[in-house]
């Protein structure tokens, strides 16, 4: 982190409006909708000024519960590599191929025993060798620590309908797993320091990439999450992209039905409405055409760093056009034109589907994880080109992290492995990256957390097919990210009000200190 130094940025008046839906609006409605939001003197007026102490935070969902076991296992002197190979009963990644793909995690430094990552995942295992990607060993929702006899015999609090898709994602999400649910821990986190981190903000610190989702849900009253689309942001429909159907070269309504339909809506959203619903929904529509014009700029100043010499930032050439990889350089691009938001402080979301895999796992997981790891490859190599290119930012300034629904079964559905997948299980393995994480960690690398004792009918589980019971929660997970991003150690349980009851995540003997949190 580059601290005590300070940047400043001046919006163009000219680029702001022409990269902005609000251009539509001609001037003299623009400065009325601006002016009311308090934007105007900030966006287009006067410099903005905030400090270097930047922080992104970068959650990616793998939407369906992917199947960790499939992603990570044990290998070469691992005691448990027999067991695995003898359980799993399943498609598994071969460990000849894994030594030759070159996706073996560390041996040396792990004596312990040896883990390897799949073929197709060769982007992490090399981030991970170079410290930079962290992997956090049987994780999930817990409301309290749990045992298998305590399961059994109903003593244990439990999270709400564990193997459940809906449930389970939900709670990854949420601040508590055995509540109802009331706001997402990212949303909470924004709520507590949004007001001191992002004094100057002109655009909301939450943004997705991937729609509406609970983990950016704020508690009544905080930061609203703001939707993107992977090419930007999201106008009113029916105008066509740029709104060119309503507006003609210099911005001005076109002499049209269509044109004259967005000159209505405009003025209807500009007047102050006394009826306290109408008013809150116009001021909603207001700060959304605002904010477009914000993310445009900032793509565009993303954009002029664009390029493949020394000091330029390959967002195209270095992640994948594909559906995560699309999301994640929208995300980078925000990143690097984060001086645009105004926000010292920013929260992503992005999504990628598809693993719900039973029987398909064979014909889908690999390639699932393919296309994860050429976009967070990707996605690294441009956080490290950003560095170079802006003096503003650091690769430290980000961590990327990720979540699913929870693991899958140990042991296959049926006896066919041909034919037969995985079901819905508990404790999963989670991974994260970023210049943050710690790159020396004795006896086993960036290895944190308990790695279950892998007999699917054993202490550990919950079932003879393998659902492991989760020695690390989400919670602990959770704090150690939300603490790395400013949050102060006293309020953590504000956010997390189960995080007493597990053991102290920053203490050294709970090996969950993946981050430097100096």
């Amino acid at each position: 982190m580059k601290d005590n130094q300070e940047f400043k940025f001046k919006v163009d008046r000219r680029g702001f409006l022409s990269r902005s839906a609000c251009a539509s609006m001609g001037l003299g409605s623009i400065v009325n909708t601006l002016a009311h939001l308090q934007l105007m003197d900030r966006a287009v007026a006067n410099e903005v000024d905030f400090g270097a102490n930047y922080k992104a935070l970068v959650c990616i969902f793998l939407r369906g519960g992917c199947d960790q076991n499939y992603f990570f296992r044990p290998i070469g002197t691992h005691p448990q590599k027999a067991q695995y190979n003898s359980s799993r009963g399943i498609a598994k990644p071969d460990e000849a191929a894994i030594n030759t793909a070159g996706t073996v995690l560390n041996p040396a430094n792990a004596p312990a025993g040896q883990f390897g990552l799949h073929p197709n995942c060769v982007n992490m295992a090399n981030m991970f060798n170079n410290g930079e990607l962290a992997i956090l060993q049987n994780v999930g929702t817990l409301a309290e620590p749990t045992t298998k006899a305590a399961y059994q015999s109903g003593e244990a609090i439990l999270p709400v309908q564990l193997f459940s898709h809906s449930n389970q994602v939900q709670e990854w999400m949420a601040t508590a797993a055995e509540k109802p649910f009331t706001s997402g821990w990212g949303g909470a986190v924004s709520s507590l320091i949004n007001d001191t981190a992002n004094p100057d903000g002109l655009a909301s610190m939450l943004i997705t990439a991937a729609g509406n989702n609970n983990f950016l849900v704020s508690p009544g009253g905080g930061p609203p999450q703001y939707t993107v689309t992977s090419s930007g942001a999201l106008g009113l429909a029916g105008y066509a992209s740029g709104y060119t159907n309503a507006l003609d070269a210099n911005g001005k309504y076109r002499n049209t039905p269509i044109g004259g339909r967005l000159q209505a809506f405009e003025r209807i959203m500009n007047f102050t409405n006394d009826h306290i619903l109408s008013e809150g929904y116009n001021e909603v529509v207001r700060r959304a055409r605002a904010s477009e014009g914000l993310i445009g700029e900032a793509i565009t100043t993303a954009t002029a760093l664009q390029g493949t010499g020394a000091g330029q930032v390959n967002f195209t050439g270095n992640i994948p056009s594909t559906n995560i990889g699309n999301e994640l350089r929208l995300i980078a691009q925000l990143i690097a034109g984060r001086k645009c938001l105004g926000n010292t402080r920013q929260i992503f979301f992005c999504d990628l589907g598809g693993f719900d895999n039973h029987a398909s796992i064979n014909n889908n997981l690999p390639a699932r994880l393919a296309e994860v790891d050429a976009a967070v490859g990707g996605f690294n190599q441009t956080m490290k080109e950003l560095e170079i290119a802006d003096a503003d930012f650091a690769y430290d300034d980000f961590t990327c992290f990720e979540m699913s629904d929870f693991n899958r079964t140990f042991t296959p559905n049926g006896t066919n492995a041909g034919s037969n997948g995985t079901d819905h299980a508990w404790g999963t393995h989670a991974w994260c990256f970023g210049g943050a994480v710690k790159n020396v960690h004795p006896g086993a690398s960036n290895l944190y957390g308990l790695y279950p004792t892998l007999n699917p009918g054993g202490i550990d589980s919950v079932s003879g097919r393998g659902r492991y019971i989760p020695t690390t929660a989400v919670d602990q997970y959770a704090a150690v990210l939300a603490k790395w991003f400013g949050v102060a150690s006293s309020d953590l349980a504000t956010i997390f009000p189960n995080l007493p009851r597990f053991d102290d995540p920053f203490d050294p003997s709970t090996n969950l200190g993946f981050l430097d949190l100096t």
